[in-house]
């Protein structure tokens, strides 16, 4: 089995949270990726080799052990991209 980053799709999730609650944000898939790999920058890298049920079962693990740490990393690359961003 192929290996996976598992905070890919936890990062992706608050994100996505995120933008639902912040109608002002910009949702172009320039600035989506932007964030999601500064983000991933600044996270470790959590990689599974595993099925889909197990995959599932760490996923929800991981974000509750690093909820706090990953929300807060993601407000701060966003408040940075809104001062300073990637495109007009």
């Amino acid at each position: 089995m192929k290996a996976h980053n598992i905070m890919e799709e936890i990062v992706k999730n608050h994100l996505d949270d995120i933008m639902a609650n912040r109608p002002q944000l910009c949702k172009c898939s320039k600035c989506i990726e932007e964030i999601m790999s500064r983000v991933l920058n600044n996270l470790p890298a959590r990689y599974v080799t595993t099925d889909s049920g197990a995959m599932y079962t760490l996923i929800e693990q991981v974000k509750v052990e690093r909820s706090s740490e990953i929300l807060k990393e993601l407000m701060k690359v966003i408040e940075g991209l809104q001062k300073y961003p990637v495109h007009q």
